[in-house]
Order: structure tokens, then sequence, then C-alpha cells
């Protein structure tokens, strides 16, 4: 991947600074779930199949 390159896409957003956000690593397609509460930011992989593959490619 170019350096250049953004490896992680924000694909959902909702609430603003204390809300939810889903982004994809553009070079394993991981879903990764992010709850943004006032104080700190937490980072969850979202490891769910679909027909062999996950959620988002």
């Amino acid at each position: 991947m170019n350096k250049k390159e953004k490896r992680f896409v924000k694909t959902y957003s909702q609430g603003g600074t204390s809300g939810n956000e889903i982004w994809v690593d553009k070079e394993t397609g991981i879903n990764y779930f992010t709850i943004l509460p006032v104080t700190r930011a937490v980072l969850l992989p979202c490891l769910i199949k679909t027909e062999n593959r996950l959620l988002h490619k």
C-alpha cells in the first residue's frame, strides 16, 4: 500500500465527539467499531463473518 493512501476508512459515524464510528482496514477488510465517550476511545474489531467473508471488504 502506498504511504499516501489511508489504510483505514470511516464508513459510519453517529453522535459527533461522543458517539460511535465504524472504520474499515483496507488491507485486511476487518471492520472496527469505535465507541467515543468524552474521556477516551475504545476500538473493537468486528469479527462477524457472512458467507465466508467479513462484513465489508
